[in-house]
């Protein structure tokens, strides 16, 4: 699947699937039988209504051999106290390494530039699942407000911002996040976190790196206004598995990739 991208506004888009065609293993099968964690590629006619359907994953899609513990490996810089940072610049070129990780504090990021220039995670599921190897990874119930930042990614599996956590929250506001590498999304929240985004210029140009992403154990992810793009070979602008969506945004294009919840 190639690229993909969308515009947001202020209108929640809900999509019709009730004469939807859809299909799984090029089996027709009904609404009932999708199950949260279910990953759809959906065709989407006039008035939001999806016209087919067709399951590419279930429950939570491949693996690529993860450790089975939560390993985030290490931070050049590790804020865990709280505190007002402005116009700082955090970098990393170290393989499984964050160029910044806030760890359980309340921390507000105002104009910094975080900088993952190289460097790659030795476990894909690790950065997925857990963060390690992002740009910025908020942790272990931190409170993290961002705005007025640029965050950039080059390295493989290199997640721009990664929400992780139950208790954890990232807000960020009036953001750039640009990612280049394979497995690189623009914001991730997985493990129970909450992402609070809004006005976001975000662009993936790798593979397989979703501009909104959540995995393992999902989260809370609330996206409002700005652009978000992915350029990359199975890259959709939303890839989700599990936990809670919201998206206020107009798509310009007609295939939206998103998650089935479902209860």
């Amino acid at each position: 699947m190639g690229g993909s991208s969308f515009t947001a506004g202020e209108e929640s888009v809900t999509l019709d699937f009730v004469n939807a065609e859809i299909t799984k293993n090029d089996e027709s099968i009904e609404l009932s039988d999708l199950a949260e964690g279910d990953i759809l590629t959906v065709e989407v006619g006039s008035n939001n209504t999806a016209a087919s359907a067709t399951v590419e994953s279930v429950g939570g899609g491949q693996s690529f051999g993860g450790s089975g513990e939560v390993t985030q490996g290490t931070a050049a810089t590790t804020i865990s106290e709280d505190g007002t940072y402005s116009g700082e610049s955090y970098t990393s070129t170290g393989d499984d390494e964050n160029a910044l990780r806030v760890d359980g504090a309340a921390v507000t990021l105002d104009g910094v530039t975080v900088d993952k220039s190289a460097g790659a995670a030795s476990n894909t599921e690790d950065g997925d699942f857990y963060g390690m190897n992002a740009a910025l990874l908020a942790m272990n119930g931190a409170t993290v407000t961002i705005k007025n930042a640029t965050v950039t990614s080059s390295a493989q599996n290199g997640n721009g911002v990664f929400s992780y956590g139950s208790g954890t929250t990232v807000n960020i506001s009036d953001s750039t996040i640009t990612t280049t590498a394979d497995n690189s999304g623009g914001i991730q929240t997985t493990g129970g976190g909450t992402t609070s985004a809004s006005n976001l210029v975000v662009e993936t140009s790798g593979n397989s790196s979703a501009a909104i992403r959540s995995d393992r154990g999902g989260g809370t992810v609330n996206v409002s206004g700005g652009a978000y793009t992915s350029n990359g070979y199975n890259s959709p602008r939303g890839l989700l598995h599990g936990g809670h969506h919201r998206e206020e945004c107009e798509p310009d294009g007609e295939q939206l990739r998103s998650p089935c919840h479902r209860g």
